[in-house]
């Protein structure tokens, strides 16, 4: 049950790698920097630093903002390279 009712949503494949690669270029990078994620429903939005990458988004809102280290992205995770459909 707990599965079910976790925070996740859908984006297209193509957005979301362009988004990690835009944070993997970024000049202050650092795999011990932080990534603020948060999703309210429609745009999901990513910060690091000053820099904001929003995005078109489907799901419910999270109830909170997320952090993932930056170096967790490094490679981009293989469910990115095939769309859910």
């Amino acid at each position: 049950m707990a599965y079910h009712a976790r925070p996740l949503c859908y984006v297209q494949r193509d957005w979301i790698r362009l988004a990690l690669k835009k944070l993997q270029r970024l000049p202050s990078f650092d795999r011990d920097a932080t990534i603020r994620v948060s999703f309210d429903g429609t745009v999901l939005t990513m910060r690091c630093d000053k820099t904001v990458i929003a995005m078109s988004a489907d799901g419910s809102p999270w109830p909170q903002e997320y952090e993932i280290r930056v170096g967790a992205l490094q490679p981009l995770p293989t469910r990115l390279m095939r769309d859910p459909g």
